[in-house]
């Protein structure tokens, strides 16, 4: 390596070594290379910076995103002409090239999932036709239904277990009568910043995919091991029901400030109204061995009941 380039260059030290060493590469060409020269090779770079190869080709790879450097085949890794773009933004191209990778990546999907769907559909078990046929609806064109045997053994297994007490399932999910009414017709969602989609593309990476709890299924796996369950009610009915008589006094136990009384308050609105989790959460109920006034005598099962008798 010529000896005015080498002086430009320092003994990498720190942890996030391939950063340093883009650093100083970016240095470089900004100082003293021109368009159209050639970095020195990866094992050059490698003996002066006194770093792994491996250190020097992720360096690179970042120079190529920001749009300082191009490896072409043969000729090694030349500098571009640099751009405002890049001295203004160097994660521009990044970001750029990140949104192409995605869109790539959602039409690869869409070529492939929909024969995949086909081929699932077709290749269903016994056991999966039974279950859309007794407790969901089989899917129309463009929608998602799952068949969640795990969920029923899991039930199945727990009822089973249980002599005496109770199994109490909290969670987003549907009836097979709201399936045949025309809503949750696709199972399948996606969760970001607290706001639900159907569209698992709409932005990948950044929301959690998931899939509603089919109630119907999970009552009748309960009920096969002998356990009594109740309707099924809204998270918003079962909590403000334990809360009624006293108003929640005692989830404000504990507070001591004004601020900390306001952040359970916070809490317990999100819990509990529409606009929070309060009508999109539901709330199973299922006993075994415990006799009926018992379960009746439940606060959570008896949101209302107090001022309809008065």
């Amino acid at each position: 390596m010529p000896t005015a380039i080498k002086s430009d260059f320092e003994v990498v030290r720190r942890n996030k070594v391939y950063e340093e060493v883009a650093k100083q590469i970016e240095r470089l060409i900004l100082k003293k290379l021109k368009p159209g020269d050639k970095l020195p090779s990866e094992r050059e770079l490698a003996e002066t910076l006194r770093v792994s190869r491996s250190s020097i080709r992720d360096a690179i790879r970042g120079l190529e995103l920001m749009g300082l450097v191009e490896p072409r085949q043969g000729a090694g890794t030349i500098v571009r002409e640099i751009s405002a773009e890049s001295l203004v933004n160097p994660f521009t191209n990044a970001l750029k090239r990140r949104q192409e990778l995605v869109s790539e990546l959602l039409d690869f999907r869409r070529m492939l999932e929909p024969p995949l769907a086909a081929r699932a559909a077709t290749h269903a078990s016994p056991e999966e036709l039974e279950f859309l046929d007794r407790y969901s609806i089989h899917p129309e064109l463009g929608e998602r239904i799952e068949a969640p045997l795990a969920a029923q053994h899991s039930m199945e297994q727990i009822a089973a277990g249980i002599q005496c007490g109770f199994i109490l399932a909290i969670d987003y999910g549907y009836t097979r009568e709201e399936q045949l009414a025309g809503r949750h017709h696709g199972t399948l969602k996606a969760l970001r910043q607290h706001s639900v989609s159907a569209n698992p593309y709409e932005a990948p990476g950044e929301q959690d995919i998931t899939a509603d709890v089919n109630f119907t299924a999970l009552a009748a796996s309960a009920e096969k091991h002998g356990m009594q369950t109740q309707k099924l009610i809204t998270q918003s009915q079962f909590l403000l029901g334990i809360g009624e008589a006293n108003q929640f006094a005692d989830a404000f136990e504990e507070c001591r400030l004004p601020q900390e009384r306001a952040k359970v308050a916070l809490q317990l609105k999100h819990l509990v109204t529409p606009a929070g989790m309060g009508e999109s959460f539901h709330v199973l109920i299922a006993s075994k061995g415990v006799a009926q006034e018992r379960i009746e005598s439940l606060s959570g099962l008896n949101f209302g009941r107090r001022t309809n008798l008065t």
